[in-house]
């Protein structure tokens, strides 16, 4: 009986301190796909870091300013995005917002105004992304490799 009135005092606790445990990831990646696998139970919005390169009122310069990043940088996605009364260009899909920081610096080189901003967009969108991204860095490896 003592036995058993022990055995259930040390489970109890072990239960408690579960309940208190907390693991704090420092690699990135996996900081990642923890806030997908949350975010995705909770909700269908994320909230990621964006670098927009420019919002105007005139669309003509959108596409101007889109061909010039796109020389710049070939391998990386842009978005045209319509909100009124400004057409924006927005690049890249960061969960945090020191590696968004970073890219900035090389982009800042270029376009001067852009700047980065935090935004809720469709964990699908966010998704997506990282298929393109990861699409287009093997195809510029491989053309690298026939060159």
């Amino acid at each position: 009986m003592l036995t058993s009135i022990i055995l259930c005092f040390i489970l109890f606790d072990l239960i408690l301190l579960q309940r208190n445990t907390s693991i704090n990831y420092s690699d990135p990646n996996i900081k990642e796909l923890i806030t997908i696998a949350s975010t995705k139970n909770k909700t269908t919005k994320l909230s990621v870091y964006s670098i927009q390169i420019q919002a105007t009122e005139n669309p003509e310069k959108i596409l101007k300013t889109k061909k010039k990043y796109l020389s710049k940088f070939p391998e990386e996605r842009i978005d045209e995005i319509f909100e009124a009364p400004y057409f924006k260009l927005i690049s890249g899909y960061y969960l945090d917002k020191k590696q968004a920081e970073k890219k900035l610096k090389k982009i800042k080189k270029q376009f001067k105004s852009s700047f980065v901003l935090k935004r809720e967009v469709h964990i699908n969108e966010f998704k997506e992304s990282r298929n393109w991204n990861l699409n287009q860095t093997i195809l510029h490896s491989a053309l690298q490799k026939l060159q």
